[in-house]
């Protein structure tokens, strides 16, 4: 049997180099300004392998192309979707026993462990907020803006059966 291969076009539309995370955090190409790149994998569960084509954007966004053809693969019950909104080009965040990197745009999938406090979302997104801080002067407001992890809890439904797996782990 043929291996399945999975092609990502890479493209820098932005006018400075930039790197190309691996969910290691390593650094899988650095792209000049203008540049196309070509990445071939043989593994669903690599970062880019859901995109047909990746494009950073002159206005500092990311444009992905979803491969038409692409199965998921299986990932477990309890998946975590994370997405580097705003924060710095690549973040990192702990899931389990492991460094899991986030560039910014790319929405990175993750099996989180029952152990796992992360279990209890479905969603992690770093973004920008504007906050109310303590004015010098009364009778004003003072705002200022932070980058924050915003994480969306699961459904109560999976909460209970989440809950129910790990009283009955807890009584073994």
């Amino acid at each position: 049997m043929i291996a399945k291969s999975y092609s990502t076009e890479f493209t820098n539309d932005t006018k400075k180099a930039l790197n190309v995370y691996e969910l290691d955090g390593s650094i899988l190409v650095v792209l000049a300004p203008g540049q196309s790149f070509e990445v071939k994998s043989r593994n669903s569960e690599t970062l880019y392998s859901r995109w047909s084509a990746v494009v950073w954007k002159a206005d500092g966004s990311v444009s992905l192309i979803a491969r038409t053809d692409f199965r998921e693969p299986e990932r477990g019950r309890w998946v975590l979707r994370m997405l580097n909104q705003d924060g710095q080009p690549a973040e990192f965040r702990q899931c389990g026993e492991e460094q899991i990197c986030l560039p910014r745009g790319i929405p990175v999938l993750v099996s989180v462990p029952l152990t796992d406090q992360l279990v209890k979302f479905k969603e992690l997104t770093i973004c920008r907020k504007r906050i109310m801080v303590k004015a010098n002067e009364p009778g004003y407001a003072a705002f200022r803006w932070i980058v924050r992890d915003e994480k969306t809890p699961r459904p109560d439904s999976e909460l209970k059966a989440l809950a129910k797996i790990l009283d009955d782990l807890g009584k073994k």
